[in-house]
C-alpha cells in the first residue's frame, strides 16, 4: 500500500499511555507519541506505509467499511476538530470528497 496520508484515527490520551495513539485506518498498525508532540503524529502519518499482508488481513476480517466515507464512500477521510457549542471542541471524521462530517 502507499503511503496513507491522512487516513489515521487519532485517540484521545490514556493514562496509562499518558500520550495520543493514531490508527492507521487500512491496516490498523498503531503508534503513540507524547502529549506534547501532537505533530510527531501526522508526520508518522504521511511516512506510514502499510505492510500489505497486514491490510489484507484486516481487509479480510473487516473489509472496508471502517476506512469509508459514511455519505460517499471515499476513503479520503480525515480527523478533524468541530464546534460543539460556544466553549467546546471536539474531533470528528471529515470527508475530503464530499466534506461530509461525523462523529468518531
Amino acid at each position: 500500500m502507499d503511503h496513507i496520508g491522512n487516513r489515521v484515527l487519532v485517540m484521545t490520551t490514556n493514562p496509562e499511555i499518558n500520550g495520543y495513539t493514531g490508527l492507521c485506518l487500512v491496516c490498523f498498525e498503531p503508534h503513540t507519541v507524547a502529549l506534547g508532540d501532537y505533530p510527531a503524529l501526522g508526520e508518522w502519518a504521511q511516512e506510514h506505509t502499510c505492510n500489505p499482508e497486514r491490510a489484507q488481513l484486516v481487509a479480510g476480517l473487516i473489509g472496508d467499511r471502517i476506512a469509508r466515507c459514511l455519505y460517499c464512500g471515499s476513503t479520503d477521510i480525515y480527523e478533524t476538530r468541530v464546534l460543539v457549542d460556544d466553549r467546546t471542541e471536539d474531533m470528528a471524521l471529515q470527508c475530503g470528497a464530499c466534506h461530509g462530517v461525523w462523529a468518531q
